[in-house]
């Protein structure tokens, strides 16, 4: 079994970045807590991580899946952003403050995917 580090306070320091990476990793595991989390299962994520970290174009990296198929790592990050918006859609936030973050977790996070 591996296990995978997330790195919290790396080289970028910019708020906007800051803020959608501690928000979408905070709404991954809300997902995951909450049994909401994309059906798809990456072959071997740390060899995908290392391919799409290392890769020029890391969007259109093609990563394989449990499944025998491939899904490019643009498409995983749409799915689960998707499955996100839902799930912000959905749930009742314990303050206006909170659901409003995360709505715009969200948001940046579809236009980064866009963009």
């Amino acid at each position: 079994m591996s296990r995978m580090h997330l790195i919290l306070g790396d080289a970028n320091m910019l708020d906007t970045a800051l803020f959608l990476k501690v928000g979408t990793t905070s709404l991954v595991l809300s997902l995951l807590e909450e049994g909401r989390m994309p059906r798809i299962s990456v072959a071997n994520s740390i060899q995908a991580l290392h391919l799409i970290s290392g890769s020029y174009d890391p969007l259109s990296t093609w990563v394989e899946l449990t499944n025998g198929t491939r899904m490019s790592a643009l498409a995983v990050q749409s799915l689960f952003c998707e499955k996100a918006r839902r799930y912000v859609r959905e749930t009742s936030f314990e303050s206006e403050e909170s659901e409003y973050e995360a709505h715009q977790v969200v948001t940046l996070w579809e236009r980064g995917l866009t963009a």
